[in-house]
């Protein structure tokens, strides 16, 4: 919408204020510095099957399904069938919207219930689920919608929850290494 109003420079600088913006507020959050890791990269997770198999069948395909289908599939679908430029980056932006407004609840939900790895099972689930909303559902906008909506819904569902699976399955790593080394090896 801010391309269509102030064409690309204009929305690319105002993005760029708000990327300003967020990171002066930045200045105003407590500061947080964890002790330093006894070691570097925690190379042990390398042999952990539970570890790979979190990061072969959830992390990577989460991340693939957001680059593969959100940035690239998603608007040549819709180029496709002629659809506005303006109305491609409305589709695409709800992918956004419902992620930042439900992912902390399902987080929330996730930790009250002491069962991460069923919601990150739940999110590839409807991620996978969402992907058929475009082969299987009306041509065009409404079903890209669909699709769009239900990525969102599923990566709120199942990102969070992946990071406490992790957590729990390579405590002896973080002890050692640190969270923070442990978390880089998981979105590597």
């Amino acid at each position: 919408m801010a391309a269509d109003a102030l064409g690309y420079r204009g929305a690319l600088l105002g993005a760029a204020l708000v990327s300003a913006a967020g990171l002066a507020g930045t200045f105003l959050l407590p500061s947080h510095r964890p002790a330093p890791a006894a070691e570097g990269f925690p190379w042990a997770l390398l042999v952990k099957g539970r570890f790979l198999a979190l990061v072969g069948l959830a992390a990577l395909p989460s991340r693939l399904l957001i680059g593969a289908f959100l940035y690239y599939l998603l608007p040549l679908h819709l180029h496709q069938g002629a659809t506005a430029p303006g109305v491609i980056g409305l589709v695409a932006m709800v992918y956004a919207l419902i992620l930042a407004t439900t992912a902390t609840l399902w987080a929330r939900l996730a930790d009250r219930s002491g069962r991460p790895l069923l919601f990150t099972i739940l999110g590839l689930l409807l991620s996978g689920g969402a992907m058929l909303a475009i082969p299987l559902g009306p041509p065009g906008v409404p079903a890209a919608l669909v699709a769009v909506a239900g990525l969102g819904l599923a990566q709120a569902i199942g990102m969070a929850p992946q990071v406490t699976v992790l957590l729990r399955d390579a405590a002896t790593e973080a002890r050692r290494c640190g969270p923070t080394a442990v978390q880089s090896s998981h979105r590597a």
